[in-house]
């Protein structure tokens, strides 16, 4: 089944499920994230688990697939040539049936060949049409749209109704954002509300200044806890929303649930899941973060009463402009910044932006840098190694254009921390220079002045945004 955007699952395949089991047949469902297969499970009776967690069973004869079998494969467009030959490799052998439900124009498999798409235009497919997300008209002719690639009309849908906003700068963007979102906030509304952009770092920004503006409102519990989070270390409060970031059977959730602190301790909190159950999660399990905001990726699968979407770069593109754009039930919000998008005609090109994964010349590339190659450091350590034998060795490129400005002395300094720190110290400082880096590209007028001095600095600032915003992605599901 190819599906406009994401159908009610209890809709479209518990009627599946009914229709295999009456031919005495036995439906099994998997999704690449734990989320997803939760979900699927849940909505539709159909059992389900991750593709990782199958693969495993039948690789390891802890399960046999029978020609009584029918296997489900939800979000199939995300699903990647390795772990689908193998599925559809073992189905075959064992006669099963196999159902994919996805859409190729939403998120791309982060591993190597987009399948799904080619699979579809080979088999022939279903095609859902009906979409029941939104609730006003002019939403669900949008959401349409931007399936079917019509990214400026969806856009100019949304510009019309006053939900477009462009601020001077990202920092007056989040923080528009923020203070549109907390104006009708409360502890009940709150898990109707999702806060969505792309790169992790924008994310934990958002994260740390919804917190604040809810402990100002007092809607969190003064009695407080430090926990190790899974990149930083977080201060929890009951009334907290948190995001689980890893599969646990034993303490019965998964990666990408979503709940509210109901209660919490030294050793322990107790949170109920937005699916409905209650947990208690001990301080040993650390794959936490805060749930306010959400990376695009993170998103896929889910569905909230109101959605904000901050456009946080030149790097997004048509899928994820699909996928953040139709998450809500009732209202979208977009903001972006006039660095990036001075013009609505800009934001436009960037959200309409084609990336393909489909070209496996070009998977290795990308492998190498998900695994921590960095070609902006390689290409600048080639650029450095020429200028040393031209006798340049003595001025290194920072010393050329330290006095233009505070802040190139802070990214100095921080380079120099950097060296000396490993661990969770290293990461924290990351942060702060890719910070820094994103306040000297996004001063034009700076910017103008760097190239002038030294082009090779300029080059390697816009080598290292464009590196993390690569890596962002990577590291989401």
């Amino acid at each position: 089944m190819h599906s406009v955007t994401q159908p009610c699952r209890k809709v479209t395949l518990q009627p599946v499920r009914e229709f295999f089991e009456a031919q005495q047949q036995q439906v099994i469902g998997a999704s690449l994230s734990g989320k997803v297969a939760k979900a699927l499970q849940t909505e539709t009776g159909i059992p389900s688990s991750t593709i990782a967690s199958l693969a495993w069973r039948i690789s390891n004869e802890r399960m046999q697939l029978t020609d009584k079998h029918v296997l489900v494969i939800d979000e199939a467009g995300m699903v990647d040539v390795h772990n689908m030959a193998f599925l559809i490799r073992e189905a075959k052998k064992a006669g099963s049936k196999v159902v994919l439900i996805g859409d190729p124009d939403q998120l791309k498999p982060i591993h190597k060949g987009e399948i799904f798409r080619g699979i579809a235009s080979l088999t022939g497919y279903i095609e859902l049409e009906n979409i029941k997300r939104q609730q006003d008209a002019g939403d669900r002719q949008a959401s349409f749209n931007l399936a079917k690639g019509h990214i400026d009309k969806a856009l100019q849908h949304y510009n019309d109704k006053g939900a477009v906003f462009i601020d001077e700068t990202q920092t007056g963007a989040i923080d528009h954002l923020i203070n549109d979102w907390q104006r009708d906030i409360t502890q009940e509304t709150l898990k109707d509300s999702i806060l969505l952009s792309f790169t992790r770092a924008t994310v934990a920004e958002l994260n740390d200044k919804a917190r604040a503006v809810l402990k100002d409102k007092q809607l969190l519990d003064k009695d407080e806890f430090i926990y190790k989070g899974y990149e930083q270390k977080l201060t929890i409060s009951a009334g907290e929303r948190l995001l689980f970031r890893q599969n646990d059977a034993t303490l019965g959730v998964r990666n990408g649930d979503i709940g509210t602190v109901k209660a919490v301790s030294k050793t322990q909190f107790k949170v109920q899941l937005d699916s409905g159950e209650t947990r208690g999660i001990p301080r040993t399990y650390q794959a936490i973060d805060y749930g306010y905001a959400l990376t695009v990726h993170k998103s896929q699968g889910m569905t909230a009463e109101h959605a904000r979407v901050l456009i946080d770069s030149k790097y997004w593109d048509r899928n994820l402009s699909y996928v953040a754009m139709t998450r809500h039930k009732q209202s979208l919000k977009i903001y972006g910044d006039k660095i990036n998008h001075p013009t609505l005609s800009s934001l436009e090109t960037t959200l309409s932006r084609r990336t393909h994964k489909s070209n496996v010349m070009d998977w290795p590339v990308d492998f190498a840098v998900r695994h921590g190659f960095e070609p902006d450091k390689s290409i600048e350590r080639l650029l450095n190694n020429t200028s040393q034998a031209r006798g340049d060795e003595s001025v290194s490129e920072i010393d050329i254009i330290k006095h233009l400005s505070p802040i190139i002395v802070k990214y100095e300094l921080l380079l120099k921390k950097r060296q000396k720190q490993t661990g969770y110290f290293a990461e924290k400082t990351d942060k702060k220079i890719l910070i820094t880096i994103r306040e000297i590209t996004s001063n034009a007028k700076l910017m103008g002045k760097i190239k002038e001095k030294t082009p090779i600095f300029a080059r390697s600032l816009d080598r290292k945004l464009h590196c993390s915003f690569k890596k962002d992605i990577e590291l989401e599901r």
